[in-house]
């Protein structure tokens, strides 16, 4: 039986955040079948397109694993802000 395993991350402006998502999926993806089991892989905009996708290929157990572990937009642009605002107001 095939288990559909969803990498379910949010989607960055920067390519090399989305790559980093991509490599752990594939990784995980080659450990499992070096285990002798199996995965059913998508790339799907939204999770319900892959649920959908898994399903179409006949998969029906999923398991949808939030990752939220890559350097995006939220903390190359909005982490420095956010800290130096505190900074600056504790300061004052």
């Amino acid at each position: 039986m095939t288990t559909g395993i969803i990498v379910f991350a949010h989607g960055s402006r920067l390519e090399p955040a989305n790559e980093a998502v991509r490599a752990v999926a594939a990784n995980w993806r080659a450990g499992v079948s070096k285990r002798g089991n199996s995965i059913s892989g998508v790339s799907e905009p939204s999770l319900e397109g892959a649920v959908e996708a898994l399903v179409a290929r006949g998969v029906h157990d999923i398991l949808v694993v939030p990752y939220f572990l890559t350097l995006g937009i939220h903390l190359e642009r909005d982490l420095p802000s956010i800290i130096n605002q505190i900074a600056t107001e504790s300061n004052t």
